[in-house]
């Protein structure tokens, strides 16, 4: 909607009354917003009204919202400009509604928008529905596309803008390159992962289906449309909301040949729907037909056929021919040679764990299904490395022939098939023989390999600097050592998961040190996949793996993938809290590191809360690394609150702790000599600040390797130092070094990259190069919102891209770009400070002047807050002397 309307006004009030911290400031927000506005002043109690109230949209029945679900609906023309974006061209169409290609207007970034049929455009329905597409967008997940934004259109219609993905549907993919079983297992092994995180955080996908998985070029799977079907029309009787190749039932909407039993009832829809439809797909992936024929069919058919019938065994299915389903023309041959193989061996294939495996899926009660996605998964994977399943039950026979299948050369090498299946008493002897043979051997090679383990993780430490140390210089052939150290565990490692484990545990945390946060994120990855590949199902909480995903979270922060790190710092801290006291130094330290990730999400009061606690506890260890680092996060927050001086003496404390601990050389002491720079040059002291920061790169230099990002991230802070000191020209070609050496590191989208992007665009603004200031300012935007979507607060950046149109003499953007600043939240990512103070006043005259009178005066008083936030101690803030406007908004 445009952002100059009466609701958008009420909306930006209304966010800005939620961040009240009590029913009295509340009041106060709206009594001086609302001021001579009785209209406005309506709107937002309405709006805080439904916001109170215990209903939600989610609630609400499909029923209500059916009717205007089921007109098909026009093209919309290219051009047409839906929120801040312009459509492109049509991508698809379905029962849910058209999706195009879209480019936002104001920032280079390309989505999948999809325009909603239905009219849930209601005033109180749009509160409930921007406030709760929140809640998707939350989902971070490598194999989910993420829900960028959302919104209602001048018309009334709602809009979703998702990550675009250029991928083909599952299906496709696999026949299109002919993958065989196992390759398809494992395609389906990553949706079950995506599902059951989704699950995890409270939200049912109800439109599983092929076309809503996408595979990219390089494999890798993505979901679309998570949890959009439920935002719209979730209810106590309703489907899901499709995508494509939808009909009603009723005013149940749903894609038939993927419909759960309980969908086509109209009962209650739950995650066992999900793991219904992921076994419809599972068997259209392997037998090549649907379980059931649907297409065309009435809905009295489609619910007779689904809860009447049952599927046909996979195996049979994919060599019956005529098959069901739009791929009934498919001949057996047809669907052997797309898996590679022929008809009876693809038969074999299926028979057995995996018919047993897709049936249990699709099991019509759903509490006889797998309880979880996650249960479905570890079948899968179970079945795919020759374990029994949790399926199938546990006869001696199948035991047995679980263990010929992993072991034929072993067991070749001993007897024939035959003879170990001859009878009970035979296979009970050999196998008992095998195992006691195997435990023996287990044994040593355990021995054997703990020693293994113990050289490797020596070896690997060596090459991180920050494990050496304080006066150790640097120089350590850090590739070759870990080349050589990974060569040993491919050579000695072998079918030893927990020692495996532990040292691509080691080689993760060491190759984030040296800056290689990709390759981490790989090798925690696979340590994870190890132990849990130890732990079996089903799943416990387990220490190790509590301590895997807290550095997994650290690595991803580190990559500014900061929605997925807080998913897996949470999980970890609630691992922690059930195992461990609550005082324990391992707790603090998730604790720890999930507050530095809400810092950097902009929730500074959730941050603070978490570092307090972390403290807390690591007070009683006086001198360990975590307190410092600790108190060094504590006195970030502190200092973006305006507690300068409580910061300057927080990062004193954390340095003096680490010199005492580490040793003055030591690159810990470097980063927390980084952060005590950038404080004293907010408070005025540019010569402190530059000698902190060129200690700190000294000793940076001496022990990481050149273009480390803690390199650059001084770099970065030294830049900005100099321009205080109007040492500009060398302030600005070290920031572009920085750019550069970012972008080489990281690739285009990442937050240091947008960093070095927003100071240079400063830079360029503050020597009258406004075409150079707005192009980086752009560019910032863009990243911004590719990492973090809408959510967080874009106001300091739009907020300076603005300014600058203003100055470029384009008021009609610069207004427009003022009122999105309006509506942001009054936290930051990127800190507001002196210049947004000064920005924002100059913001609040361009929108005087264009008669918004509530908008301006929200900017100025959120101006006039920095201004007090950042004044020195017994210093008033300075307060502009008042030009004339409209409004009586100060200005510059």
């Amino acid at each position: 909607m445009p952002a100059d309307t009466p609701w958008a006004r009420a909306l930006a009030v209304f966010d800005e009354a939620l961040d009240a911290p009590d029913a009295a400031e509340r009041a106060r927000v709206v009594d001086g917003a609302c001021a001579g506005d009785p209209a406005l002043r309506a709107a937002v109690e309405r709006l805080l009204r439904a916001d109170a109230a215990d209903s939600s949209l989610l609630d609400t029945p499909a029923s209500e919202h059916a009717a205007a679900l089921v007109d098909d609906p026009p093209a919309a023309p290219a051009g047409r400009q839906v929120g801040p974006y312009r459509l492109v061209r049509e991508l698809g169409r379905g029962g849910m509604g058209v999706v195009y290609l879209a480019e936002r207007t104001d920032v280079p970034l390309r989505v999948a928008l999809k325009l909603v049929r239905g009219g849930v455009a209601a005033p109180d329905h749009v509160a409930r529905f921007l406030l709760e597409r929140r809640v998707l967008a939350r989902l971070a997940h490598p194999h989910i596309a993420r829900l960028l934004d959302a919104g209602v259109a001048d018309d009334g219609t709602p809009w979703f803008a998702m990550e675009y993905v250029d991928g083909e549907p599952i299906d496709r993919f696999c026949d299109g390159r002919r993958l065989g079983v196992a390759a398809r297992v494992t395609l389906v092994e990553q949706v079950c992962e995506a599902v059951q995180y989704a699950h995890a955080n409270l939200v049912v996908h109800r439109d599983l289906k092929p076309s809503n998985v996408l595979v990219t070029a390089d494999g890798a799977v993505k979901l679309l449309d998570f949890g959009i079907a439920k935002l719209l029309a979730e209810g106590a009787a309703d489907g899901a909301a499709p995508d494509d190749g939808a009909t009603g039932v009723g005013t149940r909407l749903m894609t038939p040949d993927y419909a759960a039993p309980e969908q086509v009832r109209g009962e209650r829809v739950t995650t066992a729907t999900d793991v219904y439809a992921l076994g419809v797909v599972l068997y259209e992936l392997l037998a090549g037909r649907r379980p059931y024929a649907t297409p065309g069919a009435s809905p009295a058919a489609v619910e007779r056929l689904v809860l009447a019938a049952d599927p046909p065994r996979p195996s049979a299915a994919a060599v019956r021919a005529g098959a069901s389903g739009d791929r009934a023309a498919a001949t057996p041959e047809a669907v052997a040679a797309a898996r590679g193989t022929t008809p009876e061996r693809l038969r074999r294939a299926l028979a057995g764990d995996l018919d047993t495996i897709v049936l249990k899926a699709l099991d019509e009660a759903p509490a006889r299904r797998y309880a979880s996605a996650e249960q479905l998964r570890d079948d899968l994977h179970r079945h795919r490395v020759g374990l029994p399943v949790l399926a199938r039950p546990d006869t001696l026979g199948y035991r047995t022939r679980t263990f010929v299948r992993r072991h034929r050369v072993l067991v070749a090498a001993g007897a024939t098939a035959a003879t170990v299946l001859a009878g009970f008493a035979g296979a009970m002897t050999y196998q008992q023989a095998q195992t006691a043979r195997a435990l023996r051997r287990a044994e040593a090679e355990s021995a054997k390999a703990r020693e293994v383990t113990r050289v490797l993780i020596g070896v690997f430490r060596d090459a991180d600097p920050y494990q050496q140390p304080a006066d150790t210089a640097g120089g350590v052939a850090t590739a070759e050592a870990l080349r050589l150290g990974t060569a040993r565990i491919e050579r000695e490692l072998v079918g030893q998961p927990e020692v495996r484990g532990e040292v691509l545990h080691a080689l993760g945390v060491i190759q984030r040190n040296l800056g290689s946060t990709g390759q981490s994120e790989r090798l925690l990855r696979q340590s994870i996949a190890e132990r849990l590949r130890v732990l079996g199902a089903p799943r416990r909480p387990d220490r190790e793996l509590a301590a895997l995903l807290t550095d997994l979270g650290v690595t991803l922060r580190q990559r500014s993938d900061y929605m997925g790190a807080d998913s897996i710092l949470s999980q970890a801290l609630a691992m922690r809290r059930a195992l461990l006291p609550a005082d324990h130094p391992d707790v603090a330290a998730t604790l720890l590191e999930l507050g530095i990730v809400r810092r950097y999400r902009g929730e500074y009061a959730d941050a603070g809360r978490l570092l307090r606690q972390a403290a807390a506890i690591g007070e009683q260890r006086a001198d360990g690394p975590e307190l410092a680092t600790t108190l060094q996060q504590l006195a970030v927050v502190r200092a973006a609150s305006g507690g300068l001086d409580d910061a300057e003496r927080l990062l004193r404390q954390a340095v003096a702790m680490r010199e005492r601990v580490l040793g003055r050389g030591h690159p810990a002491v470097a980063s927390t000599l980084v952060e005590l720079a950038d404080v004293l040059d907010d408070i005025g002291r540019p010569d402190a600040a530059e000698g902190a920061a060129r200690e700190a790169l000294a000793i940076q230099r001496r022990r990481l390797a050149p273009g480390h990002p803690e390199i650059l991230a001084t770099e970065s802070t030294l830049s900005l130092i100099l321009w205080d000191q109007g040492k500009r020209a060398e302030a600005e070609r070290l920031q572009r070094a920085v750019l550069a050496g970012r972008r080489r590191l990281t690739g285009d989208y990442h937050r240091d990259v947008a960093g070095s992007l927003h100071n240079l665009s400063r830079m360029l603004h503050g020597r009258g190069d406004l075409a150079g200031a707005e192009r980086a300012a752009r560019r910032t935007i863009a990243i911004y919102v590719r990492l973090n979507g809408e959510g967080g607060d874009l106001g300091p950046l739009l907020a300076d891209l603005a300014v600058i149109r203003h100055e470029r003499g384009d008021d009609d953007e610069a207004t427009r770009l003022a009122r999105r600043v309006v509506a942001a939240s009054s936290g930051a990512v990127w800190l507001w400070d002196r210049e947004s103070a000064r920005r924002l006043r100059e913001l609040a005259a361009v929108l005087g002047g264009r008669g918004d009178c509530v908008g301006a005066r929200m900017l100025e008083a959120r101006a006039d807050a920095i201004a007090a936030t950042l004044a020195p101690p017994g210093v008033a803030a300075h307060r502009p002397t008042p030009t004339r406007d409209p409004c009586g908004v100060r200005g510059r």
